[in-house]
């Protein structure tokens, strides 16, 4: 858009543009007069990008952008350039401006720039560049715009000699960059190129083929290699631009490849050329991307690899240990280092391309690659003090990547090759993997080249077995071998990785060739890791991976297991095997597990270890805990085995035998959950119509074995488990503890019933029948026995909730066991758990079997005796209870006042069940009531609910406010009826927020919060008055709750406004809303401030130490001080203490924050010592000296532990400068503090009558100076012998009274 005051010298201008002479100089007048028009209006109201987008539909509307100028200097000029060339086409509208008139003049005035610029001076020539930049960002931009590339074609000779003139003056010109922004020659340079390349992409394939040639030679190729890196950029970023156009011209591809052979070229014949290894690292890294779409871009690739080959030719005799000279010449052999970098990079970056069309070259390539990397000497090229470590690691990394990228091409193309050379291939990338003497513990490499050569294993290692038997196996050999030295203590920060590619070699090696070796070797490295070190750990995690790997059976055989000792002595070195074995099944097998295996050599192992466990005489815990290791794999072999029909028969009675064992009470759960995953996976057969009847018949005499003793074991143990309890609960519980049976009733009730309920799936039925047949008998029986076992009736009620569960019952065995429940559940005679356990399998029932409670005489029953049975439910029992209540409301499927009425007469209970101390039974109350809300319709629940507002008890209005707070918030967004009432239920709430009970206040103030969210805005505001008032009326038990009233009085005011509450606050709680109005002023602004413009901070410590006090210093309710503005006072003084102390400690001569010890003489002095570590002093000891509890330096002894030194010991430096005589009297705080430390010790475990105690016998012995007979002195406190105490009492008595056996607690 053109300022409107501006003048036109058009008369300053020749008619034809062609003809314009340079010396008139009108063009650099009109651009002048332009820019100080622009400067003056500074008319910045649209703002623009700084890169013009060049796909605008319309040229006239982004000139038109192009003439609007922003605040920068450059646009100002880009403005007035864009003017200008309207001016000179006469037009006063940009939009009759076409691109063809623009391109023209642009490259006329350009020509105009370049004459006598030698001649004229400094400032001159700084503002000619700038014109040139205006003008060249203006071509750049218009050139895209052009229909078709005509008009380039055919001014290419003007244009070329223009764009070449430019490039050569800018290498001659002195002027870089100028300080008004306008930019120098590196932007002039830059702009060039963009110009360049818009211009080679334009042009026609008609073009003169030497003046494109030459245009890009002198200009893109020539500043490709140009010192500015901006410029270097630039030009290799607008040559990548050219070829990768659609229509480029083949002189432009001709010239990039000669260019780029000739610059190998020279590095092949002077490799140790400082400059030409710069240039080669340059043009490699623009090949990386720009390599296909050369011509014969194959013989390109040989170049860089010849060039590869001349640079890693290294002197072994000069690759000697690192010393002085060396490392003079580091800077010298840094830039061959960064060229190898730069070759390999581009080499692997082209062997991972993935366009088809190109697969053939490369592949011809890959041979020559991996053939050059395995001559080559990586140690060599790489060694120590070649280079930064940093270029080392990089370049070490980059040449394992080309040996894996090119293997796998050759493993594709020439398998025969592959087998020959990948065991050399993977000794150097092993060799490159090794962590460096100097930094033994960087493993940066190795975890590049682990992870790729597993990936490599898994992807192509595979296709190499359809090869020639002996060629494959010596070629696998070799590569374990060569694989396997990262088992090398030298490997060892290397394992996490390492260790996972050399199993997974195992893996895919194992079925060609001996890997067994290889296998004892891995296993063996546990042993020698630190215990519990991160080696450790990656050894144990290879080994699970191999077992996941290739299954159990194969890594059994593997293994050299050691016999059990029979002297009694533990062999711990096999014994994590075992865990890693069970974590390896954990996983899906390659091959279905086989339960023979198990029978014939898991379990021959466990016997061997259990013989040695019953005639020992020690560690006998140690062989039977490998007893139940070895059983614990058990529910892995059971998880989809192979050989059901086969094994499973013989296999069933020895579980049966391991069951009942009293010496393995773990194997009655292992057992179980075999069983159970046995069951899982015949459902899985079924369903896949993978099952026969021989695996059912097995599986029905598998079911009919186990169920019987399943039953006894559960009858006797969970009896026995009872009757222990209750002999417990007769004892003294002496220390506090009891020894819990791992085969306590709740163990079996996860494990064994589960296991119950997936035999009776496959059992046959009339089995099943009389074994239900018989519990029902034992169960009415034992319930009408006078008197009756509750502990056989709640393991009959188990074993029935098992059947239940398992959905296998009739309905008539579900009727009858349902009839035998009732009576217990209307009844509290019975102990407490009887009656819980018939409410569990009375929820079995409601889940499992719906048609029999669909029934309506079952179903009104079934409502009736839960809702009438209230005054004899225990407490213990109301969880499950509630749960029944539950599926029956939600399997109503129809939603209706009549079916869910009855439970409503059962709303006290479950309002009283929300205060409950059990979270379930909370939970369970809670998710009841909106079932009931659900089904029953909001309006009858709530009657009921609003009606224990007015309950005697706290507790149970606290619990109906509550209840209501939940109903609001699930129904009232929804429900409109229930926001019409919603008013006046709040009305009836207030009365109870004065109530002298926390408990009732905090469910009200929620109930509130609740409802100013859910009432709308219009009903609400005539609630203000009471509302506000009853928040903020001062009450003792609700001032503990001013941070949810806070939060609600926040909520109204942004509905209505502080004006609209202040009148209903009283004067002595005004200061509230006071507080948060100032403090939401202020927050408003700053976010306005924030908003308009940044606030100027000049000075960084005022914006640190600032710090606004708060209105009425954090003070709401009461006058106290609220525990922020403490803190927030705390935290100020603190800041300006420590500044001001900072302020003055650096003003002292300079001093440091950090003080190093000074007594090195001028030796060198190692930081990491604990020596000098101990003397590092902070400048800042002594500023803080008084904010700080400390009275000076952490002291440290040799070993690093912290020393504490009383407040009367002097300090080390000054008894060093203390006489000798006071120093003699120096306390000896080590020592005491040891002694005491001892002495503590002894005092805890001090035992009666120790005095007298002989050293190497069992009796007492009278010592030397010791006049009185031994004897034990027990002073008769009673606080020794309280239920805390009683357990010391009783151990410290017990070592002068002998007693023959252990007391059982």
């Amino acid at each position: 858009m053109r300022h409107s005051s501006r003048s036109q010298p058009s008369n300053l201008l020749p008619r034809n543009i062609f003809s314009f002479r340079p010396e008139d100089d009108p063009w650099n007048r009109l651009v002048q007069d332009n820019e100080s028009l622009y400067k003056e209006s500074r008319v910045c109201n649209i703002m623009i990008d700084d890169d013009i987008s060049p796909s605008v539909d319309d040229f006239g509307d982004m000139l038109k952008q192009l003439t609007i100028s922003r605040r920068d200097p450059r646009s100002i000029r880009l403005a007035a350039v864009a003017s200008a060339l309207m001016d000179v086409s006469n037009e006063s509208n940009a939009t009759a401006v076409s691109p063809n008139q623009v391109f023209a003049k642009t490259v006329t005035a350009l020509e105009g720039t370049l004459t006598n610029l030698n001649a004229s001076t400094s400032k001159n020539v700084s503002d000619n560049i700038a014109t040139q930049v205006a003008l060249l960002e203006l071509l750049s931009l218009t050139v895209p715009c052009l229909a078709n590339g005509a008009i380039v074609t055919s001014t290419l000779p003007l244009t070329a000699r223009v764009l070449n003139a430019l490039v050569a003056f800018a290498s001659q010109a002195a002027v870089l960059e100028t300080k008004d922004e306008l930019g120098g020659v590196n932007a002039l340079l830059r702009w060039t190129c963009r110009a360049v390349a818009q211009v080679l992409i334009k042009i026609q394939p008609s073009a003169d083929a030497n003046l494109v040639k030459k245009l890009t030679m002198e200009t893109l190729l020539t500043l490709m290699n140009d010192k500015r890196p901006k410029v270097r950029k630039e030009a290799a970023s607008g040559v990548a631009q050219v070829l990768t156009a659609a229509q480029c011209h083949q002189s432009v591809r001709k010239a990039t490849f000669q260019y780029a052979h000739v610059m190998a070229s020279n590095v092949r014949k002077t490799p140790n050329d400082q400059a030409a290894l710069v240039e080669i690292v340059h043009l490699l890294s623009f090949l990386e991307t720009a390599i296909f779409t050369l011509p014969n871009y194959s013989k390109l690739l040989q170049d860089v690899m010849e060039v590869f080959v001349v640079l890693v030719q290294v002197d072994a005799s000069h690759a000697t240990t690192l010393d002085f000279a060396a490392v003079a010449k580091v800077k010298e052999s840094t830039p061959k280092i960064l060229a190898i970098n730069a070759v390999l990079a581009f080499v692997n970056a082209a062997l991972h391309d993935a366009d088809e069309t190109r697969a053939a070259p490369l592949n011809e390539l890959a041979p020559r690659v991996l053939a050059s990397l395995l001559q080559a000497k990586a140690s060599l090229v790489f060694r120590v003090g070649a280079a930064d470590h940093d270029l080392l690691e990089r370049g070490q990394t980059l040449w394992g990547q080309c040996l894996l990228a090119s293997c796998s091409r050759v493993v594709d193309t020439k398998p025969e090759i592959a087998l020959k050379l990948l065991p050399l291939a993977l000794q150097v990338i092993v060799n490159l993997s090794k962590p460096t003497e100097s930094n033994h513990e960087d493993s940066s490499v190795a975890q590049e080249l682990m992870v790729g050569t597993t990936q490599f294993f898994r992807q192509s290692l595979v296709k190499l077995f359809g090869q020639p038997k002996g060629d494959l196996t010596k070629c696998l050999s070799d590569s374990l071998a060569n694989v396997a030295h990262v088992t090398d203590p030298l490997y060892r920060p290397t394992w996490s990785v390492s260790l996972r590619a050399f199993a997974l070699l195992i893996q895919l090696s194992h079925e060609h060739i001996d890997v067994k070796q290889y296998v004892g070797s891995l296993l063996a490295l546990r042993n020698q890791a630190p215990a519990g070190s991160p080696s450790q750990h990656a050894v144990e995690e290879a080994f699970a991976s191999l077992v996941q790997g290739v299954g159990i059976e194969v890594c059994w055989g593997w293994i050299d297991w050691q016999p059990p000792r029979t002297d009694g002595k533990v062999d711990m070195e096999q014994s994590w095997i075992l865990s890693k074995l069970k974590f390896g099944m954990a996983s899906a097998q390659p091959v279905a597990p086989r339960l023979a295996f198990f029978q014939s050599d898991i379990l021959v192992a466990a016997r061997a270890y259990d013989k040695i466990a019953a005639t020992a005489k020690k560690n006998r815990a140690f062989h039977q805990a490998r007893v139940v290791d070895l059983w614990a794999l058990f529910p892995y072999f059971c998880t989809g085995p192979c050989d059901i029909e086969k094994s499973l028969a013989s296999l069933t009675a020895t579980c049966a035998r391991a069951m009942e064992d009293d010496r393995y009470p773990q194997l009655l759960a292992i057992i179980c959950h075999g069983f159970k995953n046995l069951s899982a996976s015949l459902e899985i057969m079924q369903q896949q119509n993978d099952f026969s009847d021989a695996i059912t018949a097995v599986m029905q005499e598998a079911s009919t074995k186990l169920l019987p003793a399943l039953f006894k074991l559960v009858t006797t143990v969970h009896q026995s488990s009872m009757t222990q309890a209750n002999k417990d609960d007769d004892k003294m519980d002496v220390d506090g503890t009891r020894d819990k049976s791992p085969t306590s009733a709740a163990s079996l009730d996860r494990n064994v019933m589960e296991a119950i309920s997936a035999l009776a799936k496959v059992t046959p039925k009339d089995f099943l029948q009389s074994l239900f047949k018989k519990l029902m008998h034992k169960l009415l029986e034992e319930i009408q026995s006078d008197p009756c076992d509750d502990d056989k009736i709640c393991s009959y009620l188990c074993l029935s909730q098992a059947l239940v569960a398992s959905v296998a019952l009739e309905t008539t065995e579900v009727s009858l066991l349902y009839r035998a429940l009732k009576p217990l559940i209307r009844t509290d005679e019975h102990k407490v758990r009887v009656q819980k356990r018939s409410y569990k399998v009375l929820f079995e029932i409601c889940q499992c079997h719906h048609p029999f409670i669909a029934k309506a005489d079952t179903l009104e029953e079934l409502i009736s005796l839960l809702t009438d049975s209230i005054a004899t439910s225990q407490v213990s029992a109301r969880h499950m209870r509630l749960k029944c209540m539950e599926i029956i409301v939600k399997g109503f499927d129809e939603v209706g006042v009549e079916q869910v009425s009855p439970f409503f007469t059962a709303t006290p209970e479950i309002l009283l069940c929300l205060k409950d101390t059990n979270a379930k039974t909370r939970s369970e109350a809670m998710d009841l009531l909106m079932a009931l809300a659900s089904k029953g319709g909001i309006d009858p629940i709530l009657l009921h609910v609003t009606a224990a507002l007015g309950a005697q008890t706290t507790h149970l209005r606290s619990a109906a406010v509550l209840a209501l707070s939940r109903l609001v918030f699930e129904f009232a967004w929804d429900n409109a009826q229930l926001q019409l009432n919603l008013p006046s239920l709040l009305t009836t709430v207030l009365v109870l927020i004065d109530a002298n009970s926390r408990e009732v206040i905090r469910s009200v103030i929620g109930f509130i919060r609740v409802s100013v969210a859910a009432i709308p805005p219009e009903q609400l505001e005539p609630l203000i008055p009471e509302l506000v008032e009853s928040l903020t009326r001062f009450h003792k038990p609700k001032n503990r709750f001013r941070a949810k009233i806070k939060i609600i009085l926040k909520k109204l005011v942004k509905l209505f406004g502080y004006d609209a509450l202040m009148p209903y606050v009283p004067e002595s709680e005004s200061r509230l809303l006071t507080h948060m109005r100032k403090v939401g002023e202020r927050e408003a602004r700053k976010k306005e401030a924030k908003k308009t413009a940044r606030e100027d901070v000049t000075d960084f410590d005022d914006l640190l130490e600032s710090d606004e006090e708060d209105s009425d210093d954090g003070r709401t309710f009461t006058s106290s001080t609220t525990r922020k503005t403490a803190l927030s006072n705390k935290s100020r003084l603190s800041g300006k203490t420590k500044g001001s102390a900072l302020s003055e400690v650096t003003g002292r001569k300079g001093s440091a924050g950090i003080r190093l010890p000074s007594d090195a003489h001028g030796e060198i002095v190692d930081m990491l010592g604990v020596k000098h570590t101990r003397h590092v002093q902070s400048a800042e000891d002594k500023m803080t000296a008084d904010d700080s509890d400390s009275d000076g330096a952490l002291e440290f002894d040799d070993d690093g532990r912290l020393v504490v030194r009383d407040e009367s010991e002097p300090s080390p430096g000054l008894v060093e400068n203390l006489p000798d005589d006071n120093r003699r009297k120096r306390p000896r705080l080590d020592s005491n503090a040891s002694k005491s430390r001892q002495g503590s010790k002894s005092q805890k475990s001090k035992q009666l009558g120790s005095n007298y105690k002989a050293k190497k016998a069992g009796g007492d012995v009278k010592r030397k100076g010791q006049t009185l007979e031994p004897y034990a002195y027990v002073p008769l406190d009673g606080r020794q012998y309280s239920k805390k105490n009683r357990h010391n009492a009783v151990t410290q008595m017990s070592s002068v009274v002998r007693n023959g056996s252990k007391r059982k607690r």
